[in-house]
């Protein structure tokens, strides 16, 4: 691949492939330089946040990026952790696992890593790494945007979440939400917002008004209204002037 590949789309400044995008959960990720094709690996326990804030914290791969430019960078989920609770074995996992593919792609002596991990060899060595990368490579799109869930953890657990009704999963959504402070609720919706297609934005945002009263639609709408520009108040008055203008040469068009 090249930075111009049109596959790849951009992220965060960084290139990605779309149907792998970085996701909030804990795993290990890997850069490479799309011209030079080295490499540099690393673990978070929240992928796509730590992959936001990158190269911040890794000199050798930040001087790299200040040389190519982040969009010379693919940044590629390699494999996520099944349980969504860390614990410190889950964490020496990740430690042990990202020493297995800084082996695999020799990524201290020839990429951006400057040492060998902090885990120490892990317990399946190279080769597990290499596994991880063609299971990897062998899912489709949809089975990579909601994790390897076919595959268990060392210890031989089945992912918690298959164990939680729909409307337990939604608590406990909401109970995570609730811990985290204002600006981290507001970085994490940013995130999660600049992943959604616009016909997914459309969607949620029509769900979302489906559950308001009148009194209240019209209060969200005001609201809105009130924080507009002047010009942005009159791009949206063009647009509605627009489908009306539509809708009345075509009336059977009732789409907005």
């Amino acid at each position: 691949m090249s930075p111009g590949d049109p596959k790849l789309i951009d992220w965060n400044g960084f290139k990605v492939n779309p149907s792998n995008v970085p996701l909030e959960r804990a795993g290990g990720y890997r850069f490479t330089n799309l011209i030079s094709l080295k490499a540099y690996n690393g673990i978070s326990i929240n992928v796509a946040h730590r992959c936001a804030g990158h190269p911040s914290g890794a000199k050798k791969f930040e001087n790299a990026v200040a040389k190519y430019g982040k969009e010379s960078f693919i940044c590629e989920p390699v494999f996520y952790l099944i349980d969504t609770d860390i614990s410190k074995d889950d964490r020496q996992l990740l430690l042990e696992l990202e020493t297995d593919h800084i082996a695999l792609t020799n990524s201290v002596s020839n990429g951006y890593n400057i040492k060998a991990a902090d885990g120490g060899v892990g317990p399946y060595g190279p080769e597990h790494g290499l596994a991880c990368v063609e299971g990897w490579a062998k899912l489709s799109p949809e089975q990579r945007r909601s994790g390897p869930t076919r595959f268990w953890d060392r210890r031989g657990r089945k992912p918690k979440a298959s164990k939680l009704t729909p409307e337990q999963r939604s608590e406990k959504a909401r109970q995570d939400i609730a811990k985290l402070t204002p600006k981290q609720r507001s970085d994490r919706m940013t995130r999660a917002w600049a992943n959604l297609t616009p016909e997914q934005r459309s969607e949620r945002g029509r769900k979302r008004n489906d559950k308001l009263t009148p009194e209240e639609h019209s209060k969200r709408c005001k609201a809105g209204w009130a924080k507009l520009t002047p010009e942005q108040r009159s791009e949206v008055a063009r647009k509605a002037n627009a489908t009306r203008k539509a809708r009345r040469v075509n009336p059977e068009d009732t789409s907005s």
